[in-house]
């Protein structure tokens, strides 16, 4: 599978390519851990503790957020990125496909992948060794990266 943000590699933030001023405070621990929280508790994975970002650090203008099971490795990724612009497509990039009915610009494409607009801020969250997810667990997935793509950009 081709990571979906090759420049956002690891936990960390990311200093941007410039085009956008305006960073963000939420820290970093805090937002991998509700991942984890959410891996836990809608997706009941097993999520190894020590994957999880213990950094006071702010988002930045990007940041990523892998997590580990005890028994099969990475099972996901949370990534956010300022992107500078409101106006992101990537219905051809991929095979994410526009989706309705959501507030928000969502797509979704093959192997569990997320991708939520927000303003400026690019959301996007991966499943690795789950299968296809129910409709629930799909829709439960991508209120989560809407909420958080939201947290992120306030």
């Amino acid at each position: 599978m081709v990571p979906l943000l090759l420049a956002l590699t690891g936990c960390g933030s990311s200093g941007g390519d410039g085009n956008s001023s305006k960073s963000s405070s939420y820290a970093q621990a805090k937002l991998c851990s509700e991942f984890a929280d959410f891996l836990r508790s809608d997706l009941a994975l097993d999520i190894d503790d020590s994957t999880e970002v213990h950094s006071d650090k702010p988002v930045g203008k990007g940041t990523s957020c892998p997590m580990n099971s005890t028994s099969t490795g990475l099972v996901g990724t949370l990534s956010m990125l300022r992107t500078g612009t409101a106006s992101g497509d990537p219905s051809n990039d991929l095979g994410y496909v526009s989706q309705k009915g959501f507030d928000e610009k969502v797509w979704l494409a093959p192997d569990n992948r997320f991708r939520v607009q927000v303003g400026p801020w690019l959301g996007t969250m991966e499943f690795y060794h789950q299968g296809d997810l129910s409709n629930d667990k799909t829709k439960q997935s991508i209120q989560f990266l809407i909420r958080t793509t939201h947290e992120v950009n306030n």
